[in-house]
This record gives structure tokens, sequence and C-alpha cells, in this order.
């Protein structure tokens, strides 16, 4: 994954990887409809342009090493940590902080409401409830 810079307040980068299946839905005569994208696995990173980590969201459940962390979660990276001494001083960016799934829309409203990215259509919270609400009935149906 090559990380992009992302125009905002902030120097931030950003890199996405989504792993996907194609599954055959049963019982559907139409053709457009026999099949369906599901989702498998992400990783979605926000680092600064020098590529130290300030926030990533893994979810990799179907991970062949026996000693990967299963369910969703995010780091804190250290470029946000800096001298933090309360949980886990120098380590706390290795913690698997758990999440529900996120999807893609949800990491791209987090980077324009709270990281101030600066977003390129001024209709992109309608298209992001859209696609969200599309991603939510497909996985519920």
């Amino acid at each position: 994954l090559y990380p992009v810079p992302i125009r905002g307040r902030f120097d931030l980068s950003f890199s996405a990887g989504q792993q996907v299946r194609i599954v055959n839905v049963e019982g559907s005569a139409a053709a457009a409809e026999r099949y369906a994208i599901q989702l498998v696995a992400y990783f979605y990173e926000f680092a600064t342009p020098n590529g130290r980590e300030v926030m990533s969201f893994h979810w990799t459940p179907e991970a062949p090493d026996p000693t990967a962390i299963r369910f969703p979660h995010v780091h804190i990276g250290p470029a946000l940590l800096g001298g933090q001494t309360v949980l886990r001083p120098g380590d706390l960016h290795r913690a698997h902080i758990p999440t529900g799934r996120i999807s893609l829309p949800a990491v791209i409203r987090l980077a324009i409401s709270e990281f101030r990215v600066f977003p390129l259509l001024d209709d992109w919270e309608f298209r992001l409830s859209a696609t969200e609400a599309l991603l939510s009935a497909e996985a519920h149906g």
C-alpha cells in the first residue's frame, strides 16, 4: 500500500486496503444479482508525511498467522502519543484497541470532520451517508 498525501489543515498521508471475496448468491435468478462482494479484511492508516503512524484501523479475521489479532481494532500511532507515560510507556502504539467494523466512508468522514481534511465535493456528507446506507443494506440483506 502506498500512502497518498491528503490536503487539509494538517500534513497527513492516507493509505487504505481492502480484501474482498466474490460470492455466489443462492437462489438469485437475475444475472446482476447472482454475485455479491463480501469484505473480508481491511487496513486504513493516517500517517505523517515522513511515514510516522498517526492512527490505523485493522480487521483481518481470516489471517493465517495463529497469533494474528482477528477482531477489528485501532492503533493510536506514535506520532500522536509523544511522551505518553500513563499506559504502556513506549509501546502503547502497539495496543489493539477494539472497535466495531469500520467502513471506508466512516474513515473518510473522520478525516474531513475531525482531522480537517478538505473535501473534494460540497455534498460529501450526503455521498458518505448514502454509501454507508448501501453498505449496511448489503451487509444485512
